[in-house]
Order: structure tokens, then sequence, then C-alpha cells
């Protein structure tokens, strides 16, 4: 069968085929909910992906040429994204357009170390369904306190960024009310600043791969009695 006969397709994967377009034929596929282009050549948004009315999760990711600003007018059409990956695609900038995806919920702007993040805060701010931002290694050494208008984040992912500076980013992370789940994996942290209370209205806080004393760790799960503190030792590739 050609793909476009697949009527009922639901997933479709065609990470790593050096594509750089999508044929139109395949919007015939009605039922489409995730579509993985990752690690292709796309300059230019695919648009038949604004004809899947059940579209929710693109992953666009490794795709370093990709126009986003020109993407964010056919983005926008996709009525029911949910999830989108922009990982690892030299991004300095998010276009002030994107603050029209009205029902996004978890966006990853992961290995993206350029990015001008108080910028992109002020573009992510409009998006009122954010609920999940993914920063995982971005090189990053602050964040700036405009963090605190994403008021309705409950989850936040800082692992594989050694430099931060923790004492002023856990202040203002704790000023995020909805904020459930902090990721620090990965961070060569050996000691987490005394200002720990800030972070009391946390359920998970994942310190995996760091390397606190037994005495750190102990220190840390009293000052967050109310909090799952994870510690675990894995091999990174």
């Amino acid at each position: 069968k050609e793909i476009n006969q697949l009527k009922k397709l639901e997933l479709l994967n065609v990470q790593g085929n050096n594509l750089s377009s999508l044929p139109n034929r395949l919007k015939k596929l009605n039922h489409m909910e995730v579509i993985n282009l990752r690690k292709n050549n796309f300059k230019f948004f695919p648009e038949v992906l604004t004809l899947f009315p059940e579209l929710r999760e693109i992953d666009i990711s490794h795709n370093p040429s990709l126009n986003l600003s020109k993407a964010m007018d056919m983005l926008a059409k996709i009525k029911k994204l949910d999830f989108l990956y922009l990982s690892g695609n030299n991004l300095s900038f998010l276009p002030s357009e994107m603050s029209g995806l009205t029902s996004l919920e978890e966006l990853h702007l992961d290995k993206n170390p350029e990015l001008d993040l108080k910028q992109a805060i002020s573009v992510l701010v409009g998006i009122e369904s954010l609920k999940i931002l993914n920063l995982w290694s971005n090189d990053l050494i602050e964040i700036p306190s405009e963090i605190t208008l994403l008021k309705q984040l409950n989850g936040l992912v800082l692992d594989d960024n050694p430099d931060l500076e923790l004492k002023t980013i856990l202040n203002n992370l704790g000023k995020l009310q909805n904020l459930k789940v902090l990721l620090l994996r990965n961070n060569s942290f050996g000691s987490l600043p005394e200002n720990l209370e800030s972070l009391s209205g946390l359920q998970v806080l994942e310190l995996s791969n760091n390397t606190f004393s037994e005495k750190e760790k102990k220190r840390i799960v009293q000052a967050l009695p109310t909090t799952k503190v994870i510690f675990k030792k894995w091999i990174v590739h």
C-alpha cells in the first residue's frame, strides 16, 4: 500500500530521511495525531500538516535550516497542537507569532544554546495553555526573572546546564505557584543553595546524576519534606 492509503494511520515517523518536503497526497490521512520529522532538511514547514484535523504532536527537531517565523502561520492553523519539539534548531529567538499557538501545552526548546531566553519568555507569556517547558542542554547560566511571568507552568526541565547559578534561580522559581516538577539532572551539582524552602510547593525534584554527598542529600530531603526528591546515578552517552 502507498502511505496515503493508510487512512487510519495515527503516527508517522520519517526521522532521518533527508527530507525537505512532504507530498500533498498525505492530506488523506485524517486520523494522523503524531508526526516525527526529526533530523531532516526542512527549510519550510510542510503545509500538508495543516490538513490533519487530529494532529496534536509535531517533532521537527534537528532541522537547523527551518524558517520558524514562516512556519508560525501554518502551525497556528493546527488547532489541536499540544506538543511541539524544536530541539537543536539553532534558534536564537522565538517569533512573536508563536503566541498564537493557543492549545500548546508542552514545548521543547532544548539544545538551542544561542536562544535569547528573555525574549523567548516574552513570547511564551502569550501561550496561556503552556504547562511544560524543556530547556535541557542550553548552556544556561541564569534564568531571567521574567520566568515568573509563566504563572501557568507546572513542569520545567533544566537538565545538563552545569553552569546554572542556582541561588537567584530558585527564588524566582519559587514564585511559580503552579510549578510541580523541576528537573535538574546531570548538572554536576555538589550542593544546592540554602534557600530550598522556596521550592516547597514542588511535588517532584529530580536531581539524578549530580555529585551530592550523603550529608547534602539528607539536608535537601529534610528541607523539602512534602517533595519527592530523586537521586539516581545513570550513565550519560
